[in-house]
């Protein structure tokens, strides 16, 4: 623990007397040690995996710190570094765990002349757990704005969240515990049936983003026109139809069957109907006539008349028909006449 003396060696002449002879030792300063623990600012579990890089501070100012090495918390969250010589140190995080966010702060220590352990602690906060549910389309995947989501504790009755799915059809949660939860569509986007079943999902660790999918069945119904004679209600096949969107747009075109009918699958949303081709002998409606699909399975039923068409007006005779034929009755009517006359006298 000493140094060499500086004199190691000294020659004297001993006449009789005696001399003292003094020997300087100086004290070696002891070596030091470092232990730095890691764990869970949450849970307090101790840390394995965590990367720090150990520097010891430049004596000048203006020097350049000098990399004592690069350290791997073990299994017990600990790191020990033992030979430090006097000075000082500070240790910075390189690399941490998933799901906790790093901290790059120094962690400053000195190791004093007589040496010892110095013992240090750091906490790492866990990243923030959360839930993010994505409402699609059932057939074609397109995602969905608009759905109202509700997160349920455990117990499936406490209400934690309330949400709305964007633009991108993402509802996100968070912060959430490592544990298990529920969550269920309260209010469907516009035009989809309402999906109301509790799902269960679970954070299992700290950090985590638990993506959920969920999926809409489009409204769906049905327009179901019936044709019939205005006059005695006999049912007309061979009406033409077509079909227009709420911007009088035309999406499809159908025909009344042998009962008069003409049915049409639609999805959700605002509508015409209209008329453009008769049954042989009446006169076409072309009336546009609004109609709404609102429900799911909904069947909405409207009822059309048709008037038939005038009957034709027998063409009259000419002039010259007339007369001959006038003639014709004239001269019949004179003979009858003549006939009566001579039977009674």
């Amino acid at each position: 623990g000493y140094s060499l003396a500086k004199n190691p060696s000294q020659t004297v002449t001993v006449p009789g007397n005696t001399k003292g002879l003094i020997f300087e030792n100086e004290k070696i300063p002891d070596k030091g040690r470092v232990e730095l623990l890691k764990y869970d600012s949450v849970t307090n579990k101790h840390l394995e995996g965590v990367e720090f890089a150990l520097y010891k501070k430049a004596v000048l100012e203006g020097g350049e710190d000098i990399l004592v090495g690069n350290f791997t918390t073990d299994s017990n969250g600990k790191i020990l570094v033992e030979n430090l010589d006097a000075g000082d140190y500070y240790f910075v995080e390189t690399k941490g765990l998933e799901g906790y966010m790093l901290d790059t702060e120094k962690l400053e220590f000195t190791i004093p002349n007589e040496g010892g352990l110095i013992q240090l602690t750091k906490e790492n906060k866990p990243k923030d757990s959360s839930v993010e549910i994505t409402k699609t389309d059932v057939s074609t995947g397109e995602v969905l704005e608009g759905a109202t989501i509700k997160i349920y504790d455990e117990d499936k009755e406490t209400v934690l969240a309330e949400g709305i799915t964007d633009s991108n059809g993402k509802f996100t949660f968070g912060p959430l515990k490592p544990g298990k939860y529920y969550f269920q569509e309260t209010g469907a986007p516009e035009g989809y049936v309402l999906d109301d079943t509790l799902f269960p999902f679970e954070v299992k660790e700290n950090g985590e983003i638990v993506k959920c999918t969920m999926t809409n069945k489009p409204i769906k119904g049905t327009l179901e026109i019936t044709k019939v004679d205005i006059s005695d209600g006999k049912l007309l096949p061979n009406a033409h139809f077509a079909i227009y969107d709420e911007n009088k747009k035309q999406i499809v075109k159908g025909v009344t069957d042998s009962n008069g009918i003409a049915k049409f699958q639609l999805g959700y949303g605002k509508y015409f109907y209209q008329e453009y081709d008769a049954p042989v002998g009446y006169q076409v409606d072309n009336t546009l006539f609004p109609f709404e699909i609102k429900n799911d399975g909904e069947i909405v039923k409207c009822r059309m008349t048709n008037v038939p068409k005038p009957a034709p007006i027998p063409a009259l005779p000419t002039t010259g028909s007339v007369v001959a034929t006038g003639g014709g009755i004239i001269a019949t009517l004179g003979a009858i006449v003549s006939m009566i006359f001579r039977r009674w006298f």
